[in-house]
């Protein structure tokens, strides 16, 4: 029997209407279940003697401003990418000298892995901490306006079967994105909304597909989609399980802000 596409809820308006978030009809939600291992793969694993270490992952998934596309870790390059949000954070860096928009050369010289405080390792610390740093003040990018120092938005996103071997994967949005993602000091973003509409945004499937924008240097903006939410709690326990299992590893990863490709907008 064919599988149904779950109904997206109707669009929720939090804060008075004003909300950022996107809401319009998600791609439908996966199975909370492990991903099906190929048969070889199988009979090599079943029944290893001795001691088999494999290190937990979370594989990066590439933004393709150019094409307006995900580059997924498998090679794969996909118009959107979906899942249950397990975590969110956003890093800063700067750079002295703009990085060439696609390339990815030296790294940046001062960075911060909490937006807090710059990280010892940086080349060249620019301040104490970053509230108090020159280069964070708006107005200070290259184009006059936004930040010298910017800001990346780490989203975690669990979908088994999607990204390799690995369950979970994050997507590193440019600053550009945090309007839709996060929101304003004014009006919440989609995470948000999720929030207001369901409590837990970690329970909401999410579909985000990308916006081209830019004249002279293309770059693509998060475009968030709200779909059905978990409402089992069988399901929900499954999931919660998965974060608490991935939660150190995805923390960790903030030390390596300095390894993921630069976006066009630094």
């Amino acid at each position: 029997m064919a599988k149904t596409r779950p109904e997206a809820p109707a669009p929720v308006k939090p804060n008075g209407g004003k909300s950022l978030a996107v809401i319009e009809e998600a791609t439908e939600p996966v199975a909370l279940a492990a991903p099906q291992v190929p048969e070889a793969a199988a009979a090599f694993l079943e029944g290893i003697k001795g001691p088999r270490i494999e290190p937990p992952r979370v594989p990066i998934i590439n933004i393709m401003h150019r094409e307006g596309q995900f580059l997924l870790p498998t090679g794969e390059m996909v118009t959107e990418v979906s899942g249950y949000p397990l975590y969110y954070y956003q890093t800063r860096r700067y750079y002295k000298k703009p990085p060439t928009p696609g390339a990815k050369g030296a790294p940046p010289d001062c960075w911060s892995a909490d937006c807090i405080k710059p990280s010892e390792d940086g080349v060249d610390i620019q301040a104490d901490s970053c509230a108090a740093c020159p280069n964070s003040k708006f107005g200070t990018g290259r184009s006059g306006s936004g930040q010298a120092c910017s800001t990346q938005t780490w989203v975690f996103l669990y979908h088994p079967g999607s990204f390799g071997r690995s369950p979970i994967a994050a997507v590193v949005f440019p600053p550009s994105s945090i309007r839709a993602l996060l929101g304003t000091k004014f009006e919440g973003g989609y995470f948000s909304a999720a929030a207001d509409r369901h409590y837990a945004y970690e329970v909401v499937w999410t579909t985000i597909r990308l916006e081209q924008m830019g004249d002279q240097v293309q770059y693509s903006v998060a475009k968030p989609v709200m779909g059905p939410a978990i409402d089992n709690r069988e399901d929900a326990i499954k999931l919660r399980d998965f974060r608490n299992q991935f939660v150190a590893v995805m923390e960790a990863m903030r030390g390596q802000t300095v390894d993921v490709a630069t976006s066009p907008e630094e």
